[in-house]
């Protein structure tokens, strides 16, 4: 199993697009079964 942790601390920053280019990493590495932990924090 595959964990991917995504922080978004800013307001530039997305969530999808994040977990879309995890996806993107995992299909070219024939990586299975990611697992998503997302957390949303304030840089200040």
């Amino acid at each position: 199993m595959i964990y991917a942790y995504i922080r978004v601390s800013t307001d530039k920053q997305d969530f999808n697009n994040q977990r879309h280019s995890v996806i993107e990493y995992a299909d070219k590495n024939n990586l299975s079964n990611v697992n998503f932990e997302s957390e949303t924090i304030s840089g200040k």
